[in-house]
């Protein structure tokens, strides 16, 4: 379903789309800086980590940094804290079932 989000595996598609943007029903348009996109495992982010306790959400974004050698793209320009509000994209990889491709965005605006 989506597929598109390959495209950020080209450095430079990654480099020139920074954004995604939601237009929620209230009207809000939610806007979300892209700061990776890369390959991880299947593990179902909701149930892997304990993202409702600081503790939890600390070891998730720990997990996104471990993959900052992984071969994907990452920003540097900023660390994530657990006060970021994050959206993540995923789709599959290949025929390889043991890997999803994450794209990776945190909250800059809220904007109604």
């Amino acid at each position: 379903m989506f597929a598109g989000l390959h495209d950020f595996m080209d450095a430079d598609f990654f480099e020139g789309n920074r954004y995604i943007h939601i237009y929620a029903e209230d009207g809000r348009i939610l806007v979300y800086e892209i700061f990776a996109a890369y390959e991880f495992s299947v593990a179902h982010l909701l149930t892997a980590y304990d993202l409702g306790s600081d503790a939890g959400y600390e070891q998730y974004l720990d997990s996104i940094r471990e993959n900052a050698d992984s071969g994907g793209h990452f920003w540097q320009e900023g660390d994530l804290t657990t006060d970021d509000r994050i959206i993540t994209l995923s789709t599959c990889v290949g025929r390889r079932s043991s890997k999803r491709y994450l794209v990776q965005g945190v909250l800059v605006a809220d904007v109604l």
